[in-house]
């Protein structure tokens, strides 16, 4: 098993949140040694990791648990279930259960070899009895997925949209009797919580130049927003979510001129003069 070193791997983002009273912390770290990035979601002194390319995977076995967890809830039929979840030679544990604050989640990383390696994330219901807490659980992990993607993009892929659909599947089917009649659903679901296209995370980095600085910020649905600092001067600009694949493009078509010895005569073919 792959061991990441905090101390000499490089951060790439961080998003902190409180859940029903619990602090929560969302962070992506970069592994110089293994080439691969990982998340690490730590609650108190207490924490899980995985490869961000797994995230999704992740992401849908736990929406799916979350989602037969709460027709049982509502059923009035409360028994402890439990899932697991294979990441490569990881095995993370799902366990429904309820304390005196209500019904939660347990997640365990079963294969780890240290003993703080779970994490518990109650439902939070709110007053409209809707569980908030799960919910602002994934949609963090979501949001937090999709933007390190697009800034980030991870060295491999592990898994595949096939076998995550069925991971939801059979993540819900924990709680029925029947897997085959929420497979239909676990599409919609995926789509739903996982890959949600509209909505960012509030991810920021920051980047130097001699005496300027650079600041990043993906911290609304208005774009990203591009600051450059120098001294007492500031300027920036926001490029809108729905052209950001169109920038990245056409900025990456810079980069390449810039960093090519012929990149006056590439310009000039590519009529960019």
């Amino acid at each position: 098993m792959e061991v990441f070193d905090p101390e000499k791997d490089v951060p790439l983002a961080r998003k902190k949140l409180v859940i029903h009273h619990q602090p929560f912390c969302f962070e992506v770290w970069e592994s110089e040694k293994y080439k691969r990035q990982y998340f690490v979601i730590s609650q108190n002194r207490s924490s899980i990791s995985f490869p961000t390319s797994a995230s999704y995977s992740f992401l849908d076995a736990f929406d799916g648990f979350c989602e037969g967890f709460e027709k049982q809830l509502q059923e009035g039929n409360f028994s402890r279930k439990e899932y697991s979840l294979n990441i490569d030679d990881m095995v993370f544990s799902f366990t429904s259960g309820k304390d005196r604050w209500g019904p939660l989640i347990k997640v365990s990383e079963a294969s780890s070899t240290h003993d703080n390696n779970s994490i518990i994330v109650q439902s939070g219901c709110n007053r409209r009895g809707q569980n908030d807490g799960w919910k602002l659980f994934k949609e963090t992990l979501a949001r937090i997925t999709r933007n390190i993607r697009v800034f980030y993009p991870p060295h491999e892929l592990i898994c595949n949209p096939p076998k995550q659909i069925v991971e939801v599947a059979e993540a819900k089917a924990v709680f029925t009797t029947s897997q085959i009649d929420h497979k239909s659903s676990a599409v919609q679901l995926n789509i739903e919580s996982s890959q949600d296209e509209n909505s960012t995370s509030g991810i920021s980095k920051m980047m130097t130049s001699d005496d300027r600085r650079f600041f990043f910020d993906l911290g609304s649905d208005e774009g990203l927003k591009i600051s450059e600092v120098s001294g007492d001067r500031q300027s920036s600009i926001t490029v809108p979510l729905t052209v950001l694949s169109e920038f990245h493009e056409i900025l990456g078509q810079y980069i390449y001129l810039g960093t090519t010895n012929d990149s006056k005569k590439l310009a000039s073919e590519k009529g960019m003069e």
